[in-house]
């Protein structure tokens, strides 16, 4: 049964370098817990470190992080349960950290050089196309012109 202290709550927290983490949360019960549906189950541990960030720096405590699957079917078909998937707070928050800080470093070079290729594209991202990034098909992320264009 969920017991929980907050449901789709705006958390924020700023980093030493001064940047503003902002998020979200589903559902605060003693750590994020978020619910996820799709034909496959994705890999969110560093969506939920952060998750378990803005949590902390507001004075709650987070002591779990889980992450409710409830895979999607055809109406004909019967629904699996949902699996609840429980991750290591600590690796979750550090995978987390680790992304925020290569986005502050590729900003500082970036602001030095001009060189957008100290950011990584991901053109095999599901969020790679017009719809979600103002940089697909540009100068500025030549990796996505390799991706046809929807």
């Amino acid at each position: 049964k969920v017991k929980p202290m907050s449901v789709e709550q705006q958390f924020e927290f700023t980093t030493k370098a001064g940047n503003k983490v902002t998020g979200r949360l589903d559902l605060n019960e003693s750590g994020p817990r978020d619910l996820k549906t799709g034909v496959n189950q994705r890999v969110n541990i560093a969506k939920y470190g952060t998750y378990s960030m803005l949590l902390r720096s507001q004075g709650f405590e987070s002591i779990q992080v889980i992450e409710d699957y409830l895979r999607r079917v055809k109406i004909k078909d019967e629904q699996p349960p949902v699996v609840s998937t429980y991750f290591d707070v600590q690796l979750a928050e550090n995978v987390s950290m680790n992304i925020i800080k290569q986005i502050e470093a590729g900003y500082v070079k970036f602001m030095e050089f001009g060189d957008p290729g100290v950011f990584l594209a991901n053109p095999a991202s599901v969020l790679c196309g017009a719809k979600f990034c103002g940089c697909f098909h540009t100068d500025f992320c030549p990796e996505s012109k390799t991706k046809a264009a929807k």
